[in-house]
Formats: C-alpha cells, sequence, structure tokens
C-alpha cells in the first residue's frame, strides 16, 4: 500500500476521534445510581446573560455542556425545545400556566441523566420541554432545574461567594445557618411564612425563578404604598393578561428585619424572589423542611 494512503487513511479517522474527545467528554458512570452522593461545591455561571438569574452548568451523559436556570418555583426540570431532539419522543402534553408569560402546552418526556461536576443529580422519572427562549429571553439557557431534583438535597446557596453547596441535611442545622423557617408544600410548590412589609404573617413561596424582591397581592401592596410611598413605580402586562404593578421603595421589614431598595411586584401571587434571597446565604435543606436565611 502507498505509505501516503497508508497515513492518509490512518490520520484523519485519529484526527476525528481527538476532536470529538476535546468537544464532548461524557461523565463517568456513578458507582451506585440509585445514591450517587452529594456533588461538590459549584460556582455559579456567571456568562451571557446571568444577571438577576441563578444559573449553573449541567452536562448530560453524552457530554452536552447546557446551562440550566436553577428554579424553585418550577415543580419539574424544563428543557428548551431546542434539545428536545436529544431527549427522545414526546409522551404526552402537559398544560401549565405560567405566572409572566401565559398559558403554554408542554411536551412530555422520560428524564435523562443529568451531572453536575460529573455526579449524577437525583431526579424525577420525567421532564418537561417548551420554548425557554419565550419565556426567559435573552438569557440564553437549556433548561430550568426544578423541585423534582433540588427536593433530594439540602442545598446552600451562597450569594457572597456565588457558589452552591450541597450539605449532609442531617448536619446541616443550628444559628450559624441564619434563622429557620419551616418549609410548608402546598401542592407542588414550597413556602414559608413571614412578615414581608408589615402585612402580617402570611405564606410566601419560595421562588429562586423571580427576579424581583417580593410579588404581593395588590391590597397588600396598597397598604404598604400607603405607609411609604415607592421611590418610582411602572406598569407592565403579566401572561394572565392583567397589569403589573413595579414598585421600587426605600425600605421595609422581613420579619422585623429592615431592608433598603426593595422591588415589589403588585399581582395575583405571593413570591419571595431572588433579589431579596440574594441578600443571604440560603440554605433550604429540603429532606428535613426548613430553609435558613443568614444575612450578608
Amino acid at each position: 500500500m502507498n505509505s501516503r494512503l497508508f497515513l492518509r487513511r490512518f490520520l484523519v479517522p485519529l484526527a476525528t476521534l481527538l476532536l470529538s474527545s476535546c468537544a464532548t467528554v461524557a461523565p463517568p458512570n456513578p458507582a451506585n445510581a440509585l445514591h450517587p452522593g452529594r456533588p461538590p461545591e459549584t460556582a455559579f455561571d456567571r456568562g451571557l446573560g446571568t444577571d438577576r438569574v441563578l444559573c449553573l452548568r449541567l452536562r448530560s451523559e453524552r457530554g452536552d455542556n447546557w446551562r440550566f436556570l436553577v428554579d424553585t418555583g418550577s415543580p419539574i426540570t424544563i428543557f428548551n425545545s431546542s434539545v428536545r431532539r436529544k431527549l427522545g419522543p414526546s409522551l404526552g402534553i402537559e398544560p401549565v400556566q405560567y405566572a409572566w408569560s401565559g398559558a403554554a402546552n408542554l411536551q412530555i418526556h422520560d428524564a435523562p441523566r443529568l451531572f453536575l461536576n460529573n455526579t449524577l443529580l437525583l431526579n424525577g422519572p420525567h421532564v418537561w420541554s417548551d420554548d425557554l427562549h419565550r419565556v426567559w429571553p435573552g438569557r440564553g439557557i437549556d433548561g430550568i432545574l426544578g423541585l423534582d431534583c433540588l427536593r433530594h438535597y439540602c442545598v446552600q446557596l451562597d450569594f457572597s461567594t456565588h457558589t452552591i453547596r450541597f450539605l449532609d441535611p442531617e448536619r446541616a442545622t443550628g444559628p450559624e445557618l441564619g434563622r429557620p423557617y419551616p418549609i410548608q408544600a402546598v401542592g407542588s410548590n414550597i413556602f414559608i411564612q413571614a412578615d414581608f412589609l408589615g402585612n402580617g404573617p402570611m405564606l410566601y413561596q419560595v421562588d429562586t425563578g423571580c427576579t424581583v424582591d417580593a410579588v404581593i397581592k395588590p391590597l397588600l401592596f396598597e397598604r404598604a404604598w400607603k405607609r411609604q410611598r415607592p421611590e418610582w413605580m411602572h406598569q407592565f402586562p403579566s401572561g394572565e393578561g392583567r397589569l403589573v404593578v413595579e414598585a421600587g421603595f426605600p425600605q421595609g421589614t422581613f420579619d422585623g428585619e429592615i431592608y433598603h431598595q426593595l422591588v415589589i411586584d403588585a399581582a395575583n401571587h405571593s413570591f419571595l424572589g431572588l433579589r431579596f434571597l440574594a441578600r443571604h446565604v440560603v440554605t433550604l435543606n429540603f429532606p428535613k423542611h426548613t430553609l435558613y436565611l443568614r444575612r450578608i
């Protein structure tokens, strides 16, 4: 055989193999798929489009590198429609109502294996898929990591170091974690009871997918307005077709503690959002049904 022809036949497949191995490196299989262990401490993804949202980089079993928004307001993990072809066939349709983006029909798929820093994440049996660039424009996200995964862990969100930690739920307790709040499950959502803006104790959904400090009912918003006039205000339509009033309050109280420069929305919801949570080290001990807030 001609030596040049032999080298061409050998080197071209070898080069292709090397390029492929650099492009996608599949995570190793866990020793025990039912108990893969806790993922290591990981930095938040700080890439383009991640301002005001909490994102992590996850990998698929095939080595795909995906940006996921961490959303305690989503009961299930959702993939963007752009990666739908990698999820397998649709098993049906799930009608949903987004708080700000309106109604949508999402496709149901068998849940793929997802990895954080080579550690397999526990999740539910199914995931959904939707056009998330419509729901979260300009974020460049490939998916939303929901409670079906997070509920298996004791998750600490440290906004002072921009890292997420997965703690031992049996040891994650004590005053060093901050003020404890019992996590109450209502349907597929999680709530804590607190007094925000002096409106008295009430339930707030803990929603890291909500970008403001809080969303409160219009009547409570009006009461807060009468106590303290906002510095600014504007309106925008919700996905339900209703106007949402958004305002900036110079200060307000949360369970007796004073916080400054609060952004509050008035709508038919009660959310405790990421902008407020990010003022703390937040520990969500799902196995022990307790949330801790320690101010930064």
